[in-house]
């Protein structure tokens, strides 16, 4: 399970692709942060039972990273993070956002699989999956062979900076 946030004091449009990234990937919950710390979310993450949480950060406004964050009772520690640009909304292709209510995820890609798995942790890959597709690091969501949910490009992957360690 997923707890997507997002950085403080976030833009609209990285407020609106956190809401749409969490109404496509399976039991995953995008909760506003405000002045929360990291220690906060991460408590409230073990707390409600996720094992994952996504910082949605952004640079002049746009979606620009998703940092990833691995939490158990206890602990919590940084998996990475997955750098992204040409971020498209539904409501930049003219179409409402709708909650897909599939029991898993599957990865389908090229060249980046090993880090949208490390990010999006793939579970239940079954008939009824949202399908992450990735072509050349332009990443979509299909269910039920429809387009569904918000899309980017894959610029990057790093381990997060030393300095955000415990």
């Amino acid at each position: 399970m997923i707890l997507l946030t997002t950085s403080r004091k976030p833009s609209r449009r990285t407020r609106r692709f956190c809401r749409e990234l969490s109404s496509v990937i399976p039991h995953s919950l995008c909760v506003n942060r405000g002045k929360a710390s990291v220690r906060t979310v991460a408590d409230r993450a073990v707390a409600d039972g996720f094992s994952r949480v996504i910082f949605v950060l952004e640079t002049k406004g746009n979606p620009s990273a998703l940092r990833v964050m691995d939490v158990r009772p206890g602990s919590w520690n940084w998996a990475g993070q997955m750098y992204i640009s040409s971020v498209s909304l539904l409501l930049d292709r003219g179409e409402r956002a709708r909650r897909v209510n599939a029991d898993g995820l599957c990865v389908d890609a090229e060249t980046y699989g090993d880090v949208l798995a490390r990010v999006f942790a793939p579970l239940d890959c079954d008939d009824d999956a949202v399908v992450l597709v990735e072509r050349g690091g332009n990443v979509h969501f299909e269910y039920e062979g429809e387009r569904v949910g918000p899309s980017f490009e894959v610029t990057g992957w790093s381990a997060v900076p030393r300095a955000l360690e415990q």
